[in-house]
């Protein structure tokens, strides 16, 4: 299974374990479709059990953002607990791009409160 995806709230959560794989362009839409489904406010790309990703996995990250905000201007987070992985995200600067988590309870706060929470990378 390269991904699987469930309604949390009104957030839908976008999981992946172990290594990322490249993703094919159906893939691709499949995840953006679910995003943009009636009901969904917000989105986390919960990667708090991927334990590898390499620039096709931005890649594909970035693809799907792109995609999602061609339609939707939805709030966007993402969960990554490896200090590791953390370091990779943060030096390619997708941060700027995507707001980092570290917890993926944080992601949730932050994609349902209306006030800015400071990212929580340490």
């Amino acid at each position: 299974m390269k991904f699987f995806s469930y309604l949390e709230k009104d957030i839908i959560v976008i999981a992946f374990n172990g290594a990322i794989p490249e993703l094919s362009d159906k893939d691709i839409s499949t995840i953006v479709k679910s995003c943009l489904e009636p009901g969904v406010n917000s989105i986390l790309f919960d990667w708090s059990k991927v334990t590898y990703f390499d620039s096709g996995g931005l890649e594909n990250l970035l693809a799907i953002y792109k995609n999602i905000r061609k339609f939707s201007k939805k709030k966007i987070a993402i969960s990554i607990s490896d200090s590791y992985l953390v370091t990779v995200y943060v030096t390619l600067k997708f941060d700027k791009i995507v707001p980092l988590f570290n917890e993926k309870d944080k992601a949730v706060e932050y994609l349902t409160t209306q006030k800015p929470v400071a990212h929580s990378v340490e």
